[in-house]
């Protein structure tokens, strides 16, 4: 009785992650590295990030690194944005798979994104309506999910598998008798 999944899809956010911590990057090279990540048989490419550019300056630049990007249609890529001005931006530079985060912490999603984690639930639901009203998917990441580094444990209830209360009283619109998989499975990674 194998309970493990047939297969598992693994995305790489080098270009996002990797370098929104560091000294900004040029332009050029952002451009090379996402251009031979999607030369290596990678299949899910998490690109750029929008954000504000005072927020993150290392992204300040991902419409450009976006355009210039040369795409591999073997490659499904991806956007991850804080909130609904991001995924406007997003699909106005032609992505269609958009990833938004939301901290089961309330002091990382302050420290993160500047606002509460109950301000970005709610800008959450206006964004996954404006998503698949463009025909888009959106993939909601719940960031410090089995801990804080300002917190410690996650506060949201004791762990963010309580969450599922909170999605049978979410906005309607988005609201089903079962919570869909990311609430359920309560977690893409911590920090």
């Amino acid at each position: 009785m194998n309970q493990l999944p047939d297969s598992v899809s693994i995305r790489e956010v080098g270009p996002r992650d990797g370098l929104q911590n560091e000294d900004p990057v040029p332009t050029d090279a952002k451009v090379r590295l996402l251009d031979a990540l999607s030369g290596t048989g990678v299949r899910r490419i998490e690109a750029v990030s929008f954000v504000h550019p005072r927020a993150i300056p290392q992204m300040a630049d991902a419409d450009e690194v976006w355009q210039r990007a040369a795409r591999n249609p073997a490659v499904r890529y991806s956007a991850l944005v804080p909130n609904t001005r991001g995924a406007h931006r997003a699909l106005a530079a032609g992505f269609t798979e958009i990833e938004v985060v939301v901290s089961a912490s309330d002091t990382h999603n302050r420290r993160n994104v500047n606002r509460s984690t109950d301000e970005s639930l709610d800008d959450i639901a206006e964004l996954i309506a404006l998503l698949h009203g463009s025909g888009a998917t959106a993939e909601v990441i719940i960031a410090t999910s089995f801990g804080c580094p300002y917190e410690g444990t996650s506060t949201r209830s004791g762990s963010p598998a309580s969450w599922t209360g909170w999605w049978r009283t979410a906005p309607t619109g988005w609201r089903s008798a079962t919570p869909p998989g990311w609430v359920r499975r309560a977690g893409s990674g911590t920090c």
